[in-house]
């Protein structure tokens, strides 16, 4: 039963400012400014601050991005493509009903504005709720969006977000308020660019066999990076020339069987990802988390202007050293979110 997507900076925030070093989970944010106050909390208190995007532990993953970026084996990389696909069923109409004894509705609620209790929202549904969730996007695209943002090497934010989708499988009349698909592009100052697709509902294994991962395409070959922690190197006609594998120590075993890339290495990168976290904290030295506040910050931020293109049907342009929209933009009217009186975050 983790804590709902509007709670996780408000937590992060309130701990660091006790004193606390900080673990949280992805999305690290539910809008932009929240990201905006992590940095700036996280820069002045000199906290620990790791998010859990688990892959920038994995051996295989970090043995693979050292030699790919330091041989440019794949070239120059010019996109990244990053999808997630399930076949989440509806979640029908909500019945107010009487709070469960094991649930404090109030606290569970927090910084959100106040509602009435009903009975397909906790644990998971609240996922598809925009005042408590950040739909799949915040969901999942966070993810591998993250890792083709490290392939590529872009620190800076994108100057220009668009996004397609919609409700196209969840009925009509339905509670689930947020699109079941949608497919984002963040472009950079440099010209290179991200995708990321999310279909919530039909399909679950369109590319290279999973239903979620990453290729990255250079002007040499392409990397794809799977669900588990296995990464594959092609050339430029598609050969397979060299791949990492998850269940390998040192991260270079070959996989003998490229049909079904997708390891163990996922849930073995979580303990590693929990160590480089003690590592950080016995250091003293935030910059030792490899998700630190910066790099979970800048992966979150795209997820959520992800969903501002989509919610306000608009391209962003955005300031590629801010990440922020022009002042009276759609997209600057959905950077901070209405809090709860009592709770604002600042």
């Amino acid at each position: 039963s983790e804590a709902p997507d509007h709670f996780h900076a408000y937590s992060a925030v309130m701990a660091m400012r006790a004193g606390k070093h900080v673990w949280v989970e992805k999305p690290c944010a539910y809008c932009p400014r929240e990201g905006e106050v992590i940095l700036d909390v996280w820069r002045q208190t000199g906290k620990v601050f790791q998010m859990g995007s688990q892959r920038r532990s994995s051996v295989s993953v970090m043995a693979a991005m050292e030699e790919i970026r330091a041989e440019k084996m794949i070239g120059d990389p010019k996109w990244g493509k990053c999808w997630y696909m399930t076949d989440r069923g509806p979640i029908g109409n909500g019945k107010k009903v009487e709070v469960p004894h094991w649930l404090d509705w109030d606290l569970w609620q927090g910084p959100a504005p106040r509602e009435s209790f009903r009975d397909n929202i906790v644990h998971y549904n609240w996922h598809w709720f925009k005042k408590w969730g950040t739909g799949e996007c915040g969901n999942n695209a966070v993810h591998f969006v993250d890792i083709a943002r490290w392939c590529l090497g872009e620190d800076d934010y994108p100057v220009r977000v668009t996004s397609g989708g919609g409700r196209f499988w969840i009925p009509d009349g339905d509670d689930w308020e947020w699109p079941d698909a949608m497919n984002v592009t963040y472009t950079y100052g440099d010209g290179r660019f991200i995708t990321w697709e999310g279909v919530s509902c039909v399909n679950t294994q369109p590319y290279h066999g999973v239903s979620t991962g990453a290729v990255v395409y250079g002007d040499k070959g392409s990397v794809f990076f799977a669900p588990g922690g296995d990464v594959v190197l092609y050339d430029v006609k598609g050969k397979v020339t060299k791949s990492w594998n998850a269940g390998s120590p040192e991260g270079v075993k070959p996989i003998t069987n490229t049909d079904n890339r997708t390891g163990g290495g996922w849930h073995d990168s979580t303990s590693a990802h929990f160590g480089n976290f003690v590592d950080a904290i016995r250091a003293g030295d935030p910059r030792v988390a490899r998700a630190h506040a910066e790099i979970g910050v800048k992966s979150t931020y795209l997820a959520l202007v992800g969903n501002i293109a989509q919610l306000t049907c608009s391209t962003l342009d955005l300031d590629p050293r801010t990440g922020r929209p022009s002042a009276g933009t759609p997209g600057a009217k959905l950077w901070a979110r209405e809090y709860e009186k009592g709770w604002e975050l600042a």
